[in-house]
Order: structure tokens, then sequence, then C-alpha cells
């Protein structure tokens, strides 16, 4: 990630993307306003996505999956990418 890119408005873009409309609009500033008041010009660590089982990535879809949730947005649900979903149940098959 560049320095022109910001990872908090990421982050609010993305919340506001997966569950529009779930967090009031005045809400989600309210949250960006304090977070950038408490960890604002301070250096920070984002840790990479922790290891996954495949069953664990297997029970986690197939529960989205059987309530009717497409696959791609199950494994993004679940913090995975569909292509990490593919290879997990490629490798089962």
């Amino acid at each position: 990630m560049s320095k022109e890119r910001d990872i908090v408005s990421e982050l609010i873009s993305r919340i506001q993307a997966a569950a529009p409309g779930a967090i009031s609009p005045g809400l989600l500033c309210d949250i960006e306003h304090d977070f950038r008041h408490d960890f604002g010009r301070d250096k920070h660590y984002v840790a990479g996505n922790p290891r996954v089982s495949v069953e664990q990535i297997q029970a986690a879809v197939t529960a989205f999956c059987a309530r009717g949730v497409p696959v791609t947005e199950a494994a993004a649900m679940n913090g995975i990418s569909r292509r990490t979903l593919y290879r997990a149940l490629g490798s089962k098959r």
C-alpha cells in the first residue's frame, strides 16, 4: 500500500461496501474521527491473515452457502480470497 492510500479510509469504505446501510454515515464518521484521534501519526503494524485450516474454510463456507450466500461472497466474509477458497476445496476433492 502506498503512502497516498489511507488505511482508515480504505477500511471504512470496505465496511460500507460489505454492509450497505448497516451503520449510519454519522456513526462511521464518529468511529473514523475517534480512531484518527487515538492512533493518528503513529506507526502501526497490520498483521497478515492468520493461518486457517482447510476444514475451517470448508465448514464456514459450506454454512454460508447453505444459507444461499454465493461462494465468492462467503469466502470474502470469512477473510479469505476466492483463490484460497478454491485451493482449499480442491485439496479435499
